[in-house]
């Protein structure tokens, strides 16, 4: 019996240094991949840099922007040690700087400025001033909102051969989710107040994930097993920057009336660009309306005269633009006509 039992410990002591590695035990190691650098590409990187070419498409006016120190409001950040980013700026300068077009971010050290002057330079003399403000911060984290667990567990004992074995297996994993929201505004740099309807207010969801698994079997008392753990975040820097790169879009497009939700993946249609270049077409004469018109046109690539006449040249290219698109609307110079050319440049 006493040599039946010490097989059995013997193949079981195999079978784990079969899992092992063989190895000496006090020389373990772990390989590290390594990793080459990687350009950072995010979901809005294409759509910043379209939005700066429909800024030059649609003719806006050359805008500066400065922008205020925007940082975590929740204090999350120092609490946590880090947990999210204690402050975004340098995310919207660089945000705004990769729009390009009619866009140019103006920048704000004043400790720069008085340091290059006290060693004799020269500094300043031809800056620029900005047109707007941005304002904002990181103003809701909220940790763990919904929590999901779910799990397995199975025992069983028996004998073979009058021995007694046993298994037990588990398998578990819970998820949990936290919602990241940055509002930004613009003001405007001569009045120092808060333009209008300048706002934006996105929030972003991140998960984060737990799973264990573990089997172990039992031989005569002695037992042997295998677990498994991973945890799984998503990172929460890079939702913020994506929450900026939005954001920005968001409140700059709205401020020179571009279509912005166009070059934005699963863009829905702002009711406050619509409202307010329908607004400027509805306070303008009856030349000027037609002239936008002509105007949209052109930017679809039709030879329409800049006349401000309703004339046959300019019925046939609304003629020509109504059949291509399968166009619907009524007229040739109101207000349905113009909020269709302007927006689906």
């Amino acid at each position: 019996m006493t040599t039946r039992i010490f097989k059995y410990c013997l193949v079981i002591s195999l079978f784990a240094l079969s899992f092992t590695g063989c190895g000496n035990p006090q020389k373990v190691d772990v390989e590290l991949k390594e990793e080459k650098v990687q350009k950072k590409v995010s979901n809005y990187t294409a759509s910043l840099d379209v939005f700066g070419r429909m800024t030059d498409i649609y003719s806006v006016r050359p805008t500066k922007i400065q922008s205020k120190g925007v940082t975590d409001d929740t204090g999350t950040a120092q609490a946590t040690g880090g947990e999210i980013p204690v402050d975004i700026t340098e995310m919207i300068k660089t945000a705004i700087n990769k729009i390009g077009g009619k866009v140019q971010y103006v920048d704000y050290d004043p400790a720069h400025f008085s340091n290059m002057k006290a060693l004799g330079y020269k500094v300043g003399k031809n800056k620029i001033t900005p047109t707007l403000v941005i304002s904002g911060g990181i103003t809701e984290f909220d940790r763990s909102l919904n929590v999901r667990g779910k799990g397995s567990d199975l025992g069983a004992e028996g004998s073979i051969n009058g021995n007694n074995v046993g298994l037990d297996f588990g398998d578990n994993s819970k998820t949990s989710t936290s919602n990241i929201t940055i509002d930004m505004s613009l003001i405007d740099f001569d009045t120092w107040a808060m333009v209008p309807k300048m706002s934006a207010s996105n929030t972003v969801s991140v998960n984060s994930g737990v799973a264990s698994s573990e089997i172990g079997f039992s031989i005569l008392a002695i037992s042997f097993g295998l677990n498994g753990n991973v945890k799984k975040v998503q990172g929460r820097h890079a939702a913020v920057r994506l929450l900026v790169e939005l954001s920005t879009i968001e409140i700059i497009g709205r401020y020179l009336d571009l279509p912005y939700w166009r070059i934005l993946p699963n863009g829905k249609v702002d009711n406050v660009v619509v409202e307010s270049i329908s607004r400027k077409f509805m306070n303008a004469n009856q030349e000027d309306r037609v002239a936008m018109i002509q105007n949209a046109l052109y930017l679809h690539g039709y030879d329409a005269d800049m006349t401000g006449k309703v004339d046959e040249n300019t019925k046939a290219m609304i003629d020509k633009y109504k059949a291509k698109a399968q166009s619907k609307v009524p007229g040739y110079d109101t207000l349905p006509l113009f909020q269709e050319l302007y927006i689906n440049v």
